[in-house]
């Protein structure tokens, strides 16, 4: 089975997956777009979205930290977040 394309476009990215479309969209043309790992590339995946969500954690540990010394007037036992490990981060396979 054989199949022709106008475009192949490699890598799942948002900038592979915005050509593709408008090359669909705009231009009429055939399009294969081949991605070898997780779709949307590294942002949503690995990078971007998951170190945003280790930094609202982060920004929540340290306010309950700031909160607990207000109130007790003396440095008590920290918060500590449960698990530091990158291997849990959303999106990692493991």
């Amino acid at each position: 089975m054989s199949e022709r394309f106008d475009l192949i476009v490699i890598g799942g990215g948002s900038a592979a997956r915005d050509a593709a479309s408008q090359a669909a969209r705009k231009h009429g043309a055939r399009v294969a777009l081949v991605e070898r790992e997780r779709w949307g590339g590294s942002c949503p995946n690995v990078a971007c979205k998951p170190t945003k969500a280790y930094l609202v954690a982060a920004e929540l540990v340290r306010d309950v930290n700031t909160l607990a010394q207000r109130i007790s007037g003396s440095a008590s036992t920290p918060v500590r977040p449960a698990s530091t490990s990158r291997a849990s981060a959303p999106g990692r396979r493991c």
